[in-house]
């Protein structure tokens, strides 16, 4: 049996922090760091400030319960269970007499919290909904002890678990966890209810100007009344304010206060657009007598949208087809514990291919990936936690709670550009549907105002305004170094099977023409592939645990597809070269022209230059005109060719180039690490990619040889060791320990050269609350994670 190798930096858990203490305004600190866990319910429970923790296993936030092979092996027996934290932080005398809250960005899925042996409360919504709790009456100055319980064992009450699902909910703590310290006198959180937190609006918005809304709401803890002003600064990026807007308010003793400020027009403001994905910074200031007391920073971005039955969809008055990816948040082996690096990683690879929006299925993402996608231009449709079927009352009042709290900590993003207020992607829900107007009536409603259907039928996209959220998909799932395959369709009930000579490919072919269909149709909003990432399932599998639905793999290794979004959705010149088979060869290419070389054994010769096709025969022998902005270049090759070498040409000028050449047997392994440089957290992780190599350096994508990873310093692995390549190539996850340094990762295979590569891990931020001192401990302390059988 294959093992999952998690080899743990031992450190001791001290109470010294290296978060600073201040006295005045609000204090965050992460607590990701350094938690005791234990997977089951110890007996006794372990609440009390003195219980003995030592032997459980020492971890970092975000974190699973257990890691698990791509099968999925041992998950149906152990994968849904209860999971123990603890944890210690230090209380300076300075805090003493403020507020303190502790905030979780996500738990799978039921949490209940005790501060120093009582029980503070517990959040059973959703797992994916951001919480926190009050802790200020059972904390004390210097030592202070959290225990928190997280059940993921199943539930019919908590959406999206109850029903059916065709994802997986991994359990643990599987997003940051915060303290927050504030005067008696704070801003609230946002998911508190409708008028809490900060909210921003454009009541008025265009090229020449724009208005600032702001509501921002004021809690006042103590036993007095407290005469307060609250000033709300938009800035520029360089820090230049633009606008300031300044209100007094005294609020009585226990009470909330919604302050409404309304900015003056802002001349021309920078709009926000993938384009341009401009941010402003709103800075909400709380002042008392003039000392700062609270501050909350926003960003934000100017922009407007509209979705039209007749225009499709226009972003700043501009039409604008939106052309994008669903994605799952899980990740192999750690699944839904994704430190905030792989989240951004995987927003830049979405970037990086082209799309424009990106549809957050099916439920509640991480805050982290939300700021990257506003970072990085690229709009979302978000919706709650569901899948196909609605549960009982008590599961769908769950699910509107769940709901409305996405819409409050969610409704700032410039990415937003839509509300889902439906079970996956059926009708529009009623209750849902009441939620979203009464939260925020500045966006629209999918399924309610937007339609959004699926366009699984090939080269057919709906028109009247609609937006397609899923294509392709399921009807045709392709293995990333899929040539020759057969594979059981079933329609209407029948089955039959369908055989491919490159099911890659014809993949890709897919995907281009169903998005030539939307280019086709005006009043087609636009469409999004299913999916950007192959996931784990136990649903109509394609093999054990996964199904081959991705643009990409599980993995994040792009299948071909990949390469073709890129030529037909981005500026930079590329080119892409793909051998169909013997006789065929393909160019994904957004250059004029393309000139194929083409090599059988005496060198390169030049075999054509070619404009992209205009047209393409579907299976029934119609002929249909590419409306794409960059078709595919089609080649035919001679028969034995040995290498192909493309040249993109703008003009007479060779702006980009791609080869292929046929591979030998493997000889050697390379290793790159996708992340070079991680934080010493000991949660953040780099994906370590291993591709096997012939003597010229070339990839072999037919191999699947076993490799076997090991790693030494400041760091550990993450993934099946050994793993057998999956066309060539296969990852480990390179995770850092909590001292700075290298992590030096080494991969071999039998008769093959050895690779390796280096990870550097850097000190943590002033924000995160870190041992000062981190001796070694003894590796008994501390067992080994092992693959759940």
């Amino acid at each position: 049996m294959r093992k999952l190798l998690h080899v743990v930096t031992l450190l001791s858990l001290l109470t010294t922090s290296t978060v600073t203490a201040m006295a005045d305004s609000r204090i965050t600190a992460v607590l990701n760091p350094a938690w005791r866990f234990q997977v089951g319910d110890p007996q006794p429970e372990p609440i009390a400030v003195n219980y003995d923790a030592s032997k459980w296993e020492l971890v970092s936030l975000p974190h699973s319960q257990l890691l698990f092979q791509t099968d999925l092996t041992g998950y149906a027996r152990q994968g849904r269970n209860v999971g123990w934290y603890r944890r210690e932080f230090q209380v300076p005398p300075v805090w003493l007499g403020k507020r303190l809250f502790i905030e979780f960005q996500g738990a799978m899925q039921a949490t209940t919290l005790w501060v120093n042996g009582s029980e503070i409360g517990s959040y059973a919504v959703s797992g994916y909904d951001s919480f926190h709790f009050d802790i200020t009456p059972h904390t004390k100055g210097g030592r202070n002890v959290l225990a928190v319980k997280v059940d993921n064992r199943p539930s019919r009450e908590l959406p999206p678990d109850g029903v059916q699902a065709d994802f997986i909910l991994f359990g643990g703590l599987c997003r940051d966890v915060f303290l927050h310290v504030t005067d008696t006198l704070h801003l609230t959180f946002a998911w508190e209810a409708r008028e809490a937190g900060v909210r921003l609006t454009t009541p008025r918005i265009s090229e020449k100007e724009a208005v600032l809304a702001a509501e921002s709401t004021v809690r006042n803890d103590g036993a007095k009344p407290r005469k307060c002003s609250l000033i709300t600064e938009l800035r520029e990026k360089g820090g230049t304010v633009l606008a300031a807007m300044l209100q007094e308010q005294e609020i009585p003793a226990g009470a909330d206060f919604t302050f409404k400020q309304t900015s003056p027009p802002i001349a021309r403001p920078h709009l926000w657009s993938p384009d341009d994905p401009y941010l402003y910074q709103v800075h909400t200031v709380l002042h008392e007598s003039g000392s700062e007391i609270d501050h909350v920073q926003t960003a934000f971005g100017f922009r407007w949208v509209r979705f039209d039955k007749t225009n499709g969809f226009l972003l700043n008055g501009k039409h604008l087809k939106l052309v994008g990816a669903n994605r799952h948040q899980t990740w192999p082996f750690i699944g839904n514990a994704v430190p905030n690096g792989l989240h951004r990683r995987d927003a830049e690879q979405l970037k990086a291919m082209g799309v424009n929006w990106v549809r957050l299925s099916h439920y509640p993402q991480d805050p982290d990936f939300l700021n990257a996608l506003d970072e990085l231009g690229l709009m979302a449709v978000a919706e709650p936690p569901t899948w196909m079927e609605a549960g009982g009352p008590v599961w769908m009042s769950n699910l509107e709670k769940s709901f409305r709290s996405m819409i409050r900590r969610d409704r700032n993003h410039p990415c937003i550009i839509l509300w889902a207020p439906c079970i996956n992607h059926q009708r529009a829900d009623p209750a849902l549907v009441r939620a979203a107007i009464e939260e925020d009536p500045t966006r629209d409603r999918g399924q309610d105002t937007v339609p959004l259907p699926m366009s699984f039928v090939r080269r057919d996209v709906p028109g009247g305004g609609a937006l397609s959220i899923e294509h392709t998909g399921h009807k045709f799932p392709a293995a990333r170094g899929a040539r020759q395959m057969s594979y059981r369709v079933v329609e209407n009930h029948k089955a039959r099977v369908e055989t491919n000579v490159n099911r890659e490919y014809e993949q890709a072919q897919r995907h281009w023409e169903q998005l030539n269909a939307a280019y086709q149709k005006t009043d087609n909003a636009g469409l999004a592939v299913w999916c950007m990432y192959d996931y784990n399932t136990f649903h109509n599998t394609t093999e054990p645990g996964m199904v081959w639905h991705g643009v990409c793999d599980l993995f994040r290794i792009p299948k071909y597809s990949y390469y073709w979004h890129q030529s037909e959705l981005t500026t930079t010149p590329m080119a892409y070269l793909v051998h169909i088979d013997d006789t065929h060869a393909a160019v994904f290419s957004n250059c004029e022209r393309i000139t194929l070389w083409q090599d059988e054994g005496s060198g390169y010769k030049k075999l054509t230059t070619r404009k992209p096709e205009t047209s393409y025969p579907t299976e029934k022998g119609e002929v249909i005109q590419y409306a794409l902005h960059h078709p595919p270049f089609l080649f035919s090759i001679s028969p034995g060719t040995l290498a192909l070498k493309a040249e993109g040409l703008v003009g007479s000028a060779v702006k980009a180039t791609a080869d292929w050449r046929k591979p030998g047997a493997p000889a050697a392994l390379s290793l790159e690490a996708d992340r070079p440089v991680i934080t010493a957290d000991g949660a953040d992780l780099s994906r370590i990619i291993v591709t096997a190599v012939d003597t010229n350096n070339v990839p072999v994508d037919t191999g699947d040889l076993p490799v076997t990873f090991a790693a030494e310093g400041e760091g550990q692995l993450i993934g099946e060791n050994p793993v057998n390549l999956r066309a060539g190539k296969m990852i480990i996850l390179a995770q850092s320990g909590f001292i700075p340094g290298k992590i030096a990762i080494k991969a071999s295979a039998p008769g093959l050269t050895p690779a390796s590569v280096m990870v550097e891990t850097k000190p943590v931020g002033p924000d995160i609350d870190m041992p000062k001192v981190l001796p070694s401990a003894h590796p008994a302390q501390n067992p080994i994670r092992g693959v759940a059988r």
